[in-house]
């Protein structure tokens, strides 16, 4: 996999970017600040787009044994992603039916096991709550994209085969996304092949034309929207990344905090939401200042996610590297 302490950054930013518009918004700041907390929001396609090229990236899909390649990656995404995400669902499975007992009924009839089966997105609710609880709507479609990584990997094999699967993409998600109500996940798909043609452009040395054609569907899509549309965000997030991939750090201690700001940003994805949505209980019933929900948002943050990825992700982290080093000692004898 690439090593770039600039992806690495982006990826820290993205994070950040979410956390802050959801931290805005609980602060209730107004004006140009919260302009530019809610912009951060957008973080969440920046995430698609690493998230299509990092996974390309991964050296499991480059084993000669295709399906033991396959079983590695998988298991290696599984225990990276999953964990975080269950221990979460979880926490509010407690919190709502057994502490709170204000879960609200979800006029389909799944209720939770929407969330153990990963298909809050693909079937639509009445109430946001079966939909988007703790700001997890985004986990289903990293699943569904890690999913089909393999098959991928497989068939698109360049730039040119990139950018006809991102167009099919982004024409579906053009014509459904708001107007079918099934299958919200596959509507965003495009975003990671974004990423998947960043991989290609850099093989092939076409990084010059990929930005070209970024700067022209941005500019098309400002003209004829009359404002920054995610997709042409996505686009200029594309530009930054290919910028960014040759920003090298020559201190150590500062890419030491790199590396252990990435190693959180999923972390922080995740578990901030859940502080947030704890904040929104407190102001339901007592006033908080700006600068009350300010201090209770980073420190509960910073709290949780230390928690969280001391007592959840490495040990489950560890789990996982067992399992594969157990596959890699079977396929060696």
């Amino acid at each position: 996999m690439i090593r770039s302490a600039g992806l690495q950054m982006l990826r820290v930013i993205a994070c950040i970017g979410v956390f802050l518009c959801h931290l805005g918004s609980q602060m209730g700041v107004e004006g140009t600040a919260e302009k530019i907390m809610d912009f951060g929001a957008r973080g969440v396609y920046l995430f698609f787009i690493l998230s299509g090229f990092f996974g390309f990236c991964s050296k499991e899909l480059e084993n000669e044994d295709r399906k033991r390649g396959c079983l590695c990656y998988y298991i290696k995404r599984a225990f990276k992603i999953l964990p975080l995400y269950y221990a979460l669902i979880l926490y509010n499975l407690v919190l709502y039916e057994f502490i709170l007992k204000s879960a609200p009924i979800d006029s389909s009839g799944i209720g939770w096991p929407r969330y153990f089966l990963l298909i809050s997105t693909w079937i639509p609710a009445d109430k946001n709550f079966w939909v988007n609880l703790c700001s997890t709507w985004t986990v289903g479609i990293f699943v569904l994209f890690y999913l089909f990584v393999p098959l991928l990997k497989r068939y698109v094999v360049s730039l040119k085969g990139a950018v006809v699967l991102w167009g099919g993409l982004y024409l579906l998600s053009y014509f459904c996304l708001g107007k079918v109500d099934y299958g919200m996940p596959v509507f965003y798909l495009h975003y990671f092949i974004l990423g998947i043609m960043f991989y290609f452009a850099n093989k092939e040395g076409k990084e010059r034309e990929l930005v070209i054609g970024c700067i022209a569907f941005a500019l098309g899509s400002i003209a004829i929207n009359r404002t920054l549309t995610h997709n042409a965000c996505s686009m200029l997030f594309l530009i930054l990344i290919i910028m960014a991939k040759e920003i090298r750090i020559e201190n150590e201690r500062l890419q030491r905090i790199v590396n252990v700001m990435d190693s959180y940003s999923y972390t922080i994805y995740l578990t901030h939401a859940a502080v947030m949505d704890g904040i929104e209980m407190i102001k339901n019933r007592y006033p908080l200042s700006m600068n009350a929900v300010l201090i209770i948002g980073i420190g509960c943050t910073v709290a949780g996610c230390f928690a969280a990825r001391h007592l959840v992700e490495i040990p489950m982290e560890k789990i996982g590297k067992k399992y594969l080093l157990r596959i890699r000692k079977e396929s060696e004898d």
